[in-house]
């Protein structure tokens, strides 16, 4: 086995599982790995053959991400209960998942932690839609049961809302107080479709429901590039908030 060290590699031998232990009936010894410490920093001269080569690699990473793809027309911001950054998010997963399966999606749902930037207004690039989204989350669709899809609507709620596109939620002091798709009424026995990522669909965490369908269609696309071409066709993003999740204050009606 080899063993990495600063600017350099030392041979070591093999580490025992703890089954098989150490010492000599074994035929083995702790490993023993010798390296040198070399401090990193503005002391240590950069080496001129490394940087030339770095040059145009640099200009070549710069270029890609500095790629101009569309224009916001004001500042499209993140948050909750219902941001514009979240609407555009999953009504774009919605949409792109009902493309690729060619029959509609309901529902879309993303959690606030996946967006870690809001868009600026202005010129968007590809860095803008990366530091909107630095993780390599696949589209994913769910098969959920109506009564499945209620109690996603009630986690959501738990949290104070999450992005979601395909339905309308009422929420007060974070229990779901109504909830229902755009088009209508849930059914609790019906069979309905949820887009959402990769990482909701495998890790759940507080939307567990999405992770309860063994038979989840990877679509094959990360959500990242389906941002980037949604920017590339629109050309102009205008912020949306349009009521989709309301939080209930006291004496409002749902």
């Amino acid at each position: 086995a080899w063993s990495a060290m600063a600017f350099g590699c030392r041979q070591v031998p093999p580490t025992p599982t703890p089954a098989q232990g150490f010492g000599p009936a074994q035929g083995l010894s702790p490993p023993h790995v010798a390296g040198d410490h070399h401090l990193v920093g503005e002391r240590v001269a950069s080496d001129p053959g490394t940087e030339a080569f770095l040059v145009p690699l640099r200009q070549r990473v710069e270029d890609a991400v500095g790629e101009v793809l569309g224009e916001a027309s004001a500042s499209i911001t993140k948050g909750g209960p219902e941001s514009p950054l979240g609407n555009f998010v999953t009504d774009v997963m919605r949409a792109r998942a009902a493309q690729e399966l060619g029959q509609p999606v309901h529902v879309a749902v993303m959690n606030n932690g996946g967006l870690r930037a809001p868009i600026p207004a202005g010129p968007i690039t590809r860095r803008t839609i990366l530091e909107v989204m630095p993780f390599e989350n696949r589209l994913l669709v769910v098969h959920l049961s109506g009564a499945q899809v209620l109690e996603l609507a009630a986690q959501m709620a738990a949290q104070g809302g999450v992005p979601q596109s395909g339905m309308k939620l009422a929420i007060r002091k974070r229990e779901l107080i109504e909830a229902s798709l755009l088009e209508g009424p849930i059914d609790p026995a019906g069979a309905y479709l949820v887009a959402t990522t990769d990482y909701l669909a495998n890790v759940g965490g507080k939307l567990s429901v999405l992770g309860r369908d063994p038979s989840a269609t990877d679509l094959g696309l990360g959500l990242r590039a389906v941002l980037e071409q949604a920017v590339s066709r629109r050309k102009v993003l205008t912020p949306l908030r349009d009521g989709r999740t309301r939080v209930l204050r006291k004496g409002d009606k749902p």
